[in-house]
């Protein structure tokens, strides 16, 4: 059995709580807040008192009569359908289709979102992504995929905070359709967007994993472990706090994902833990930067050989430091040319210093 795993937020104007899946599906802990002034009468109020007490059952009853006396208010049809969905889950098992009552409120869960996306005035990103939840517990994998598009898309235009969640839960859907390659994309995309996301690296380790690619999961592991985050061009300060042997450790097991993620997803994430060596030691990759910079050591000790070079074979003193003065411009120039953009770095102190070396090499054969 499981749980959506959720967050709850205040909304207008039905006084009610708007609720999102932080990720497809979760054991959850819910938390609820109210602001009386949202608030429109004693029954908003009895349905916020039955939720935050958990009894959903009984908090249905009210939104659904709420939705029979306001059946224009998209936030009144989103709590319904929220509540439909936390019921219908708990009856559910993931990646069984669900039956009996359980199915029952998981249509009506479909149908309550549906109506409250169509009644809303602009796309809600929460809305959207709790109809593709309920239609993912229903095995829709298409239909929950169009649910997540149109989640992201309001996400990004509206609540950028929020992009993540969807994000994760549409290349999940990608991965259930048979799509590992898009499913790939999707998770690369949203980790390079949002690098702090920890569960997205485990997430795109498990999908490299499924399509075979077993040292780019080893790579999206390791990442998942580092103690530090950078941003995409490594140049930006560290945020600490994120990644490290805390995270390698919670993700060490399917225990953290069983739940929220979908079968072909945590079959795969299940199936690459197995195949690790837990003595393993985790290696971190090299930033675009960091290996440029071992690049440039290496460069500037190979020109030492190019002087020695140029002695050894006959010549002058003069035409040695020629030599490694056109040899580091040469290099210089390619650096600019070929890396100066992946990190992040102006090309014009490159190609200037290069322009210094040929200078410098011209003035030793005068």
């Amino acid at each position: 059995m499981h749980r959506l795993a959720l967050l709850l937020a205040v909304a207008r104007p039905c006084g009610a709580l708007r609720v999102a899946s932080r990720r497809a599906f979760g054991a959850a802990a819910a938390a609820a807040a109210f602001d009386p002034a949202a608030a429109r009468g004693g029954e908003v109020d009895d349905a916020l008192r039955s939720f935050n007490g958990g009894d959903y059952e009984a908090s249905l009853r009210q939104w659904t009569a709420l939705t029979a006396r306001r059946p224009d208010d998209a936030l009144c049809w989103g709590n319904r359908g929220t509540l439909e969905l936390i019921l219908g889950s708990k009856a559910s098992t993931l990646g069984a289709a669900p039956t009996g009552a359980a199915r029952d409120l998981l249509e009506s869960s479909v149908a309550s979102f549906s109506r409250s996306v169509a009644l809303a005035a602009s796309d809600d990103a929460l809305a959207w992504n709790n109809l593709g939840n309920a239609q993912a517990v229903l095995l829709r994998w298409d239909a929950a995929a169009r649910s997540y598009d149109r989640s992201l898309a309001a996400a990004l235009a509206n609540e950028r905070a929020l992009a993540s969640i969807p994000a994760s839960n549409r290349a999940q859907a990608a991965l259930e359709l048979g799509d590992a390659g898009d499913a790939e994309r999707r998770a690369a995309n949203l980790v390079r967007r949002d690098p702090n996301f920890v569960d997205g690296r485990a997430l795109l380790a498990a999908i490299r994993f499924e399509r075979g690619d077993r040292a780019g999961a080893e790579e999206a592991y390791a990442a998942l472990c580092v103690p530090t985050v950078t941003s995409p061009n490594g140049l930006s300060p560290p945020k600490r706090g994120l990644g490290g042997s805390d995270w390698c450790e919670l993700y060490s097991t399917v225990d953290v994902v069983v739940g929220r993620w979908t079968p072909r997803t945590l079959d795969a994430y299940a199936r690459f833990l197995a195949s690790r060596d837990a003595r393993a030691r985790v290696t971190v990759p090299l930033s675009p930067l960091g290996k440029s910079m071992l690049k440039m050591v290496g460069a500037v000790m190979c020109t030492t050989g190019v002087y020695l070079g140029a002695l050894a074979a006959g010549a002058s003193a003069a035409e040695a430091f020629a030599a490694m003065y056109l040899f580091t411009a040469a290099v210089t120039v390619k650096f600019a040319l070929t890396e100066c953009d992946a990190v992040g770095v102006p090309k014009f102190g490159p190609l200037a210093w290069a322009g210094l070396s040929i200078a410098l090499a011209a003035a030793a054969l005068m």
